[in-house]
């Protein structure tokens, strides 16, 4: 099997209910699935957080 083929473990990622909701909802109105949405707030949020992640 090539690298290419290997199929990627997922994990799941447990939240609160509130935070849930917050991001079923968000997902519905951008148009996205939940799992995007989570993937694209991280990278942004840990891009803005680059210089607090260097220093710590």
């Amino acid at each position: 099997m090539t690298t290419a083929t290997k199929s990627v473990r997922q994990s799941p990622l447990k939240v609160d209910p509130a935070t849930d909701k917050l991001i079923s909802q968000g997902a519905h109105f951008l148009g996205l699935t939940k799992k995007d949405l989570v993937a694209e707030a991280v990278r942004v949020y840990l891009e803005q957080r680059r210089e607090d992640l260097r220093s710590g």
